[in-house]
């Protein structure tokens, strides 16, 4: 995409959104104009592994917004929608707190049910408002959301219902990262899901294991989660979860095929299996 065309698809399309969202934006203490080419410093980037788009303004309302030329240009229309509506709901709230994605679902809904039609204009295109959905209510993910008050997966549950997203299409782990933590000196087994016994999980109980204070068993780094071995002991040929039934669930739920647990021989009680001694044990 030329530097021509994106300006004319990206530029002018933020300015028009933008306008739309919040037509109470002032420039220079100003609210009766409308924010135009002059009070934007647009730039764009190649390829950037730091951000898709970027706002940020001044005391004086004149805003700086860039935006990475390659996403955009492989985005579809729905989906490049989606970004702008985050960036705009950025000029009303700072950083990712609630109650910036509940300014960037008002700003969804006033588009697609005041603007629909001066929207699809100003998008040079057809919007398909349901990929415009998915992107926002997949777009939380753990690096980006304030987790003094929540997590990424509960605050996508939210978004999918405040936009009546389809919730048996509902991903809450789409696109996120969770693995364990480092095993390097830990006796384990890599287990098969399907073999292990453990208790079932709602999404709610996993929301609350992510809350737990502290949070003993799950640590985030970055932009991925990582949690603690789960503990299993043999049963027949299968395993039966000691301990961590929440970690083999989440597993589940992100699709996993198989998990490292740590093996042992003792019960949630820490008592030998089948009240046996057991051999050269340290306790």
């Amino acid at each position: 995409m030329n530097t021509t065309k994106l300006r004319t698809e990206a530029f002018e399309s933020f300015i028009n959104c933008f306008n739309l969202c919040c037509p109470d934006w002032e420039i220079d203490g100003d609210s009766s104009q409308p924010l135009k080419e002059e009070h934007v410093k647009f730039t764009h980037c190649k390829a950037s592994s730091r951000f898709w788009a970027r706002l940020k303004w001044w005391p004086d309302g004149r805003i700086k917004f860039a935006i990475d030329s390659s996403w955009y240009e492989d985005a579809t229309p729905g989906e490049r929608l989606g970004l702008l509506i985050h960036e705009i709901a950025h000029a009303r709230v700072s950083n990712h707190p609630p109650e910036f994605w509940e300014q960037a679902v008002e700003n969804y809904k006033t588009l697609k049910h005041n603007h629909a039609r001066e929207v699809e204009r100003v998008m040079m295109g057809t919007v398909d408002w349901d990929d415009t959905r998915e992107f926002l209510v997949t777009d939380p993910l753990p690096v980006s959301v304030d987790h003094r008050s929540e997590v990424a997966c509960e605050r996508r549950l939210a978004i999918a219902k405040a936009l009546d997203y389809p919730l048996e299409r509902f991903e809450p782990f789409a696109n996120m990262r969770i693995k364990t933590r480092d095993v390097g000196g830990w006796n384990y087994t890599e287990v098969p899901l399907w073999n292990i016994i453990y208790e079932q999980k709602s999404l709610g109980d996993l929301i609350g294991c992510f809350h737990e204070k502290p949070r003993t068993h799950v640590e985030k780094r970055s932009n991925t989660f990582f949690i603690e071995l789960p503990v299993v002991k043999r049963r027949g040929d299968a395993y039966e979860v000691v301990e961590g039934d929440e970690r083999i669930a989440l597993a589940a739920h992100l699709g996993e095929r198989t998990i490292p647990c740590e093996v042992t021989e003792k019960d949630s009680a820490g008592n030998p299996r089948f009240g046996e001694e057991l051999s050269g044990s340290a306790d």
